[in-house]
């Protein structure tokens, strides 16, 4: 996606600048205000980025988390007093996000210094690494209307799906550990719960019953489960 940034150098002359960005592939979408969902929610999952096909043509996600070789929807709604929901029924998630009274986002909205005209950028972007997306040097945090939303909303439950480096102790600013642990320290001094998850990308699951094993790393990690809606 394409931005284009007029500088004044004058009064009567203008030097155009074009600048190319990669924007989150579901920024404000149907049902949401840039990557923040519009409905009502008390818990809230943060992921961290989901390019647009500008830089990465195989990403046919539609929706968070519905990469090919994600097992979130295998998993997630088992917490939640639920079947898995096929991978690539957005009706359905969301139907299950909202009866749930869950929010889903992530925190990170753009690269603001990539371009699609340089091959390594789209090598960076197209593996959907975090340790790759680092790479860049500008970016536009969520961070800030997470935070805002989880206040407003009075947010009860946050899950991270990327458990991170939680004990390094030196992070810099412009990464992913840096904006989460923004996020941890405003819930925890509010009181509000929040937990760090394995991610559920599938690495680090090893191979077999990925779902079995990821659903006993969420058990570990500290996942509420929550009764059915209807349960006194």
């Amino acid at each position: 996606m394409c931005y284009e940034i007029i500088t004044i150098t004058n009064l009567n002359t203008y030097k155009k600048q074009i600048i190319m960005s990669c924007i989150h592939k579901f920024n404000n979408k149907t049902d949401f205000k840039g990557l923040i969902p519009k409905w009502d929610f008390d818990k809230l999952v943060i992921g961290t980025f989901n390019p647009s096909n500008d830089f990465h043509e195989s990403n046919t996600a539609n929706f968070f988390y519905q990469r090919k070789k994600n097992y979130f929807w295998d998993v997630f709604p088992l917490f939640h007093n639920s079947k898995p929901i096929p991978k690539d029924n957005v009706n359905l998630q969301k139907s299950f996000l909202k009866s749930n009274r869950i929010g889903i986002t992530d925190i990170l909205t753009s690269i603001n210094d990539a371009d699609k005209n340089i091959s390594n950028h789209i090598q960076f972007i197209s593996t959907v690494k975090d340790d790759d997306l680092e790479k860049f040097s500008s970016f536009n945090w969520n961070t800030k209307n997470i935070i805002n939303i989880i206040d407003e909303n009075r947010v009860k439950e946050v899950y991270f799906t990327k458990l991170g480096l939680a004990d390094q102790i030196n992070v810099k600013e412009n990464t992913f550990e840096f904006q989460i642990r923004l996020i941890e320290n405003y819930c925890s001094k509010n009181n509000i719960y929040n937990k760090r998850l394995h991610s559920p990308t599938g690495m680090g699951l090893g191979k077999g019953k990925r779902v079995e094993t990821l659903k006993n790393r969420w058990e570990n990690n500290g996942i509420l489960y929550h009764p059915p809606l209807d349960s006194k």
